[in-house]
Order: C-alpha cells, then structure tokens, then sequence
C-alpha cells in the first residue's frame, strides 16, 4: 500500500509537484492492490444524490469481452466474477461528469473523498490514470484538479482520494487520460461526502436579524406564515449561500439603506416568491465574492429591488433555474449578464451590468429601465419581449434561433439588427 500527501492550490494540483503559490490544499492518495475483491461504497453521493451523469467515454473494444454499461461505474459492487473481466467498464478515455441534485440541496455537496477502483483477469489493464476536478455551484468551470497514476501490483486496484473538504460542489469530472495497453477495467467510482449544511431561519411574522457571516449557508424555511421580512445586523451583512425554501409566503430581506453580499442565492422549486429590497434603489445586494449567481426554479419570481453592484470588481451577473429574476434597480455592476434558463425580467428603473448580455435557452422581458451592453449581445435560442425601456448594445446584436418580439421603448445597436435565424 502507497501512501502520499499532495499539495498545490485551489486551481490546479499537480501530482509530484509539492508546495505550489496560492492557498494550499492538502489531500492524500492511497493506492493498494490486491488478489479479492474490493468492499466499496452503497451509499456514495453517485449512488444517493445523482441528478445527471453525461459521459463522453471512449470504451476499450476487446474481442470476445462484452462491455458493461455506465451503471457499471456506480452500482455500488466491485465483485469479481468468474472472468475476471466482467463487472468492468473498459476504458480507453474520454470524460464523464456527475452533477449532484441541486434542487434539493441548492448549496451543493461538502465532498470529503473519492475512490476508484479497477479489476481484470490479469495485471494487463488495472493501472489507474485519470483527472478528477469539482464544479461550484454557481460556477461554469471545473477546478481543483486532482491527478492520478498509479501503475496496479495485481488483478484488484483501489485509489483513495482522501482530506479533499471541499464545499459548496455541484459536479464531479472524471477525465480517463492514456490508459495502460490502449484501455483499463474501471470497476467503481465512489464519491464520499454528504450535503452542505444551512443554518435554517424560519419565517415569522415578527422581523428578525440576518447576522453576517461570509461562510453561512442561509435558508429560510417555514410553511402557513403569510409573509415575513429580514433585516440585517450590520451595515455590510456577508454570508455565503442563501435560500429561500419556505412555502408559505413570501419572504422580504430588507437592506434599509445597508449591503448585503452573498455568493449565491436560491429559491427552491415549492417555495414561494423572494424580495430583496422594499422599493426600487433600497439597499445594495453585491456578490461577496466576484460574480454573483441567482438561481431560481420552478415558477417561482425573485425580485431585486436593491441596487446590485459589485464594488469595484468586474463582476458578472448569472441567472439559472426555469423561474424569473426581476430587476427594478439601477444596477451598476460592469461585468456581464449571462441568462441561460428561464426569465430576466426589467421593470422601472430596472437596468443590467455594461459588460456583455448573453442569453441562451432563456427569456428576456423588458418592461422598463434599460438593458445597455457596451460589449457583445448574442441571443440563443431565445425569447426577447420589449414593451417599453430601451435594448441598445455599442456593437451588434447577434441573434440565432431567437422570437424578437420588440413592441414598445426602444432598440438600438451600432449597426443593424439581424434578422433571427
């Protein structure tokens, strides 16, 4: 059995390369081999809280051997069977990303290890050579790659992955990379962890006190109450994560002339409506850290009556989940707006960042205000509606698959406007 301690950065980890700049991560690698079968995990985060497995997995095409399926991979069972290549799913390379269910636990997953496992009928195909990287929620990429390569003993091989503590995860990458004789009998993921927690707040008809704290995962529960109003307790309130998950009635964070930073914010599918902010302009609503994301499911409606800016940083707006954002604030953020499932919406004096505006799979409604984009505006396969307020880009506008419904207010580009594809 091997044992060894890694060490790099939150970006990037590179096997054997010790100590890299940034803030550190340590985590460990076991490697083992063995002649028996491995006991590995039922009860995985694969196993437990899948919502998506996508696989662009190259599989290893040996004559006479009938590949698994990849099931095989998170069945929770590294059984050797009679020939020792069955049970296996013979890679060659590719990836296959795992995305955790996220509409029950919006704040994503804390992840505390992972181990792989491989299995053939001889030492010929069980060394084990892949990338593993982690998706925030919020995030569009995958970071903090850890590296392995270990060349297996005998027909049994296990990797143990452990110390990684990472928070707030949505996805898992797994990257095969060149693979010992052209492909290697994979026999089990097991990704080790469990929810992030919240601190829950229920709703009350008595205002209560939202106290700062930049690595809190708020949620607001409570069902029957009417409605219920959140003030915050100092003049800049930070917390990490917020969720509104509470179905009885809607819930109101008031700034009252205060910031308020969050990461990112959630409305769960059954909650009801989210406001922050009592009238347009009340309050500033930042990311706590760059960007800011909002995600709201099902046919639920948050509105942003605070002003959203992000200080001095170029920080981008990112709207996900099938529900609507509404904005009636002017909102002097400077980085871009990127929509890519369900509705933005501008009413009053509402108005976007001056970066980019990117919608795709999406809606946008403008109402009011202005949506002014000083770089690029591409729209994909989506519904823009304007009945009053302004649309007006310094570049062009490009459109493909996209409904135009301009019906009010106006539109300008530097240029013309194309014609939907």
């Amino acid at each position: 059995m091997n044992k060894r301690t890694m060490v790099g950065n939150w970006l990037a980890v590179l096997a054997g390369c010790g100590v890299l700049t940034g803030e550190s991560w340590a985590y460990t690698i076991t490697n083992s081999s063995g002649s028996t079968a491995y006991t590995v995990s039922s009860s995985d985060l694969l196993q437990t809280h899948l919502r998506s497995a996508e696989s662009a997995l190259i599989l290893y095409p040996e004559k006479g051997y009938l590949n698994g399926t990849l099931e095989t991979l998170t069945d929770g069972t590294a059984a050797i069977a009679s020939d020792g290549r069955l049970n296996a799913y013979a890679l060659s390379g590719g990836t296959v990303v795992y995305t955790l269910d996220t509409v029950l636990h919006p704040s994503g997953y804390d992840i505390s290890s992972v181990a792989t496992y491989s299995g053939w009928q001889d030492t010929g195909r069980v060394n084990q050579h892949y990338e593993v990287a982690f998706r925030m929620v919020g995030s569009n990429t995958f970071d903090n790659v850890i590296t392995v390569s270990y060349t297996g003993t005998a027909g049994q091989t296990c990797v143990a992955i452990a110390d990684i503590n990472l928070t707030g995860v949505e996805a898992i990458r797994f990257t095969f990379l060149s693979q010992q004789n052209g492909g290697v009998g994979y026999k089990e993921l097991d990704v080790i962890g469990a929810p992030t927690a919240f601190t829950d707040m229920s709703l009350s008809a008595e205002t209560q006190m939202i106290a700062s704290n930049s690595v809190a995962n708020v949620r607001i529960v409570g069902d029957g109450v009417a409605a219920g109003t959140f003030d915050l307790d100092s003049p800049v309130t930070i917390i990490d994560t917020l969720t509104h998950s509470a179905t009885g009635g809607v819930a109101t964070l008031d700034p009252a002339g205060q910031t308020l930073k969050v990461n990112r914010l959630f409305v769960q599918p059954k909650a009801v409506g989210l406001a922050v902010g009592t009238g347009s302009g009340n309050g500033i609503f930042a990311g706590a850290e760059e960007h800011l994301y909002f995600d709201v499911a099902g046919t639920n409606e948050a509105t942003i009556h605070s002003s959203i800016t992000n200080g001095n940083f170029s920080g981008s707006l990112f709207k996900r989940g099938s529900g609507t954002l509404t904005l009636d604030g002017s909102n002097p953020y400077s980085g871009d707006t990127v929509v890519n499932a369900g509705t933005l919406k501008l009413t009053g004096s509402g108005s976007l960042g001056r970066g980019a505006l990117r919608v795709q799979d999406a809606r946008l409604r403008i109402e009011g205000g202005s949506a002014y984009a000083k770089r690029e505006v591409i729209f994909t396969n989506a519904a823009i509606e304007q009945t009053a307020g302004s649309l007006r880009s310094d570049n062009n506008i490009q459109v493909q698959n996209t409904t135009l419904d301009l019906l009010g207010g106006s539109s300008f580009c530097k240029g013309s406007l194309p014609s939907a594809a």
